[in-house]
């Protein structure tokens, strides 16, 4: 995508994410949009045709273009440049929900996997501040999706990793602990041959 195109993008991805446009809300005609924001038409419809794609607007032939509801018409490809793009309330949300779900993905892989966790309990280090341990858990959630033969973790894990990555984390010294203690539990069942589940 070329740099207008590129513009152009963030420019609805923005507008859109900040309530310019509405989910149900119409867009002028590409024609008179195109004029609108001063580039061309052909530029205009590759950029709405990628953002359809992505569950951002609604396109049919002969019809004006439709904004979606972006969280429950977007693709998680679409969630991780919103929140590389804006910094809003659903952005901070889907960044919290992210964090969340992997961690609750890495446990069920991680617990039905006593190899994994005899590596968690070689790598997991004594001592963690919250840089230390997202780049533990980063490296945790590729070894596990390396591992696992369940396709839907898989892609699940490959697409929350850079979402995850990209989230600024902010830890109590208390949840810091909590998180590091959820490892050491797991590290404890297994060495006590306990049921995981």
């Amino acid at each position: 995508m070329n740099k207008v195109a590129k513009q152009l993008e963030h420019h609805f991805v923005k507008s859109i994410s900040e309530g310019h446009y509405k989910p149900g809300d119409t867009l002028i005609a590409e024609s008179s949009l195109a004029l609108e924001l001063n580039v061309n038409r052909c530029s205009l419809r590759t950029v709405l045709k990628t953002l359809e794609k992505d569950g951002w607007v609604a396109i049919k032939h002969g019809q004006p273009t439709i904004v979606n509801d972006f969280i429950s018409s977007c693709t998680l490809n679409a969630a991780i440049e919103r929140v590389k793009i804006v910094n809003d309330d659903y952005c901070k949300q889907i960044k919290a929900d992210a964090c969340e779900s992997l961690l609750d993905i890495l446990e069920i892989l991680v617990r039905s996997d006593k190899d994994v966790v005899q590596v968690i309990e070689s790598q997991l280090p004594l001592s963690l501040n919250v840089d230390d341990l997202i780049a533990f858990e980063v490296w945790l959630a590729k070894l596990v999706s390396a591992r696992t033969s369940n396709m839907v973790y898989k892609l699940l894990l490959n697409k929350l990793i850079p979402l995850y990555q990209i989230s600024v984390v902010v830890l109590s010294e208390s949840e810091l602990d909590c998180r590091i203690g959820r490892y050491k539990k797991m590290i404890s069942w297994n060495r006590n041959g306990a049921q995981m589940y």
